[in-house]
């Protein structure tokens, strides 16, 4: 622990909260700690807690980029915010494994991590039954927390590519397991029952170096259904009520997928033709002749009256659609039908130094929601203490409503929009793209 000058907060660093993963727990599912810590004494009422999650899918990113100064990833500057607003709360964040041997890793990683503070927070003056988990870009109900904020994240999969026909499943990754091992100095053990214990004899600096191959999409580290931890796709237990019935804050930004590639299809080539669009259809798994490709091309035309090529093509919207937007769409309609409130956004702000042709794209909300009291900041601060975003100490804005798929004569609320000025959040209407969307959710795994 040590005192930070610059914001007069204790820093309480490198904290852990299970056995290091290293020589045979190495990708193995993570062991509690086997040492207690001593427990201190709390003399006021205990704040609450914002348990700040990376992003980074799942195979890159880190609790700091460039530094502690970085406001993308410095909980010390909404910490104090949240004491600006008379709202005050202590902000934890983790590392966690971002891939491995065994089943979803960062997962278990994550969730012992929630456990480790609500056997702990005490000690820290906090109250573990008002934890808030929040996350960017990356199950049953163990009291973990009492609330969620996803910030541009996908909860339900709406399609999955050609290269898994078997969908995602610990079956298919077997590929990715063997090429891990390929790639090291376990070659001769590839198929055996040794492959695993040579993997876990190995320097760290060999795995790690296979590990960090780039590699095409977004890499071979994704959740999978392993029947423990996930036991099915998301989407299949939202219409049954099957997820934990907290309060949740969730949104995107306007366009959403623009940075992860403008303008190239499954091969490298623009996307300007009909046949290059089928071929984008083709590797997520929508064989060129199949009603589906007629449908979804029928909802995203090329019209010659948009312009070809459009400023953002088709299939990046396509894909910003069926992975941020439509999950999105269909996890709140989900909270609202089985009456859990949630709240939704859409950040739409091109960031200094961000081309107009790439917009308001994936993550350039994080520093504004960290470093700005006047937008989000405070906002997600009022979620935190009270589970409801509304209370943020800024007067004259709109007032942020609960998701409600009835409003509006069957439209429901959708989102609260943050632009460049604070003075120009709106309220925006269900119809928006109702049609597609809804073609992707009424379709999805």
């Amino acid at each position: 622990m040590y005192i930070s000058a610059a914001f007069n907060q204790d820093l309480f660093l490198g904290i852990r909260y299970s056995q290091p993963p290293i020589n045979d727990l190495r990708f193995r599912v993570p062991q509690s700690l086997n040492s207690s810590w001593l427990i201190r004494s709390a003399t006021e009422w205990p704040p609450f807690y914002v348990v700040w999650i990376h992003g980074g899918g799942l195979f890159n990113g880190g609790l700091f980029n460039g530094g502690t100064n970085n406001r993308r990833y410095n909980l010390s500057f909404i910490v104090q915010n949240s004491v600006n607003v008379g709202k005050p709360m202590i902000g934890i964040s983790f590392q966690y494994r971002l891939s491995g041997g065994a089943t979803n890793l960062g997962f278990r990683d994550q969730r012992l991590a929630l456990h480790w503070i609500q056997e702990n927070m005490d000690a820290f003056g906090g109250d573990p039954s008002k934890v808030t988990i929040w996350g960017e870009s990356a199950g049953r109900d163990d009291n973990l927390f009492r609330g969620g904020i996803a910030e541009s994240g996908g909860p339900v999969v709406s399609f999955f590519p050609a290269t898994l026909p078997g969908g995602y499943n610990s079956t298919a990754y077997q590929e990715v397991y063997d090429g891990l091992v390929s790639s090291t100095s376990c070659l001769s053990t590839l198929g055996s029952g040794t492959s695993l214990s040579c993997l876990l004899s190995l320097p760290f600096s060999d795995p790690n170096a296979a590990l960090n191959t780039p590699v095409d999409g977004y890499g071979p580290f994704v959740p999978i259904i392993d029947n423990d931890l996930i036991a099915t796709y998301p989407s299949v237990q939202l219409s049954p009520g099957k997820f934990v019935r907290a309060p949740l804050l969730i949104g995107a930004n306007t366009d959403e997928r623009t940075s992860f590639g403008i303008s190239f299809g499954p091969n490298g080539t623009d996307v300007n033709s009909d046949a290059q669009w089928l071929d984008v259809l083709n590797s997520i798994n929508i064989p060129p002749d199949s009603q589906a490709a007629a449908i979804i091309s029928y909802l995203y035309p090329n019209t010659q009256g948009l312009g070809i090529p459009l400023p953002v093509p088709l299939h990046d919207i396509l894909f910003r659609r069926a992975v941020v937007i439509a999950p999105r769409r269909a996890t709140n309609q989900a909270w609202s039908a089985y009456q859990v409130p949630s709240y939704c956004y859409r950040f739409d702000v091109v960031v200094n130094g961000i081309p107009t042709c790439v917009g308001s794209t994936h993550f350039q909300e994080v520093a504004f929601v960290f470093n700005n009291i006047r937008g989000e900041s405070g906002s997600w601060v009022s979620f935190v203490v009270d589970q409801d975003p509304k209370d943020h100490g800024v007067e004259g804005v709109k007032q942020w409503p609960v998701y409600n798929s009835g409003l509006g004569g069957g439209l429901g609320i959708i989102n609260m929009v943050f632009t460049v000025n604070v003075t120009e959040q709106c309220i925006e209407w269900h119809s928006w793209r109702g049609e597609s969307i809804n073609f992707i959710n009424e379709n999805r795994l």
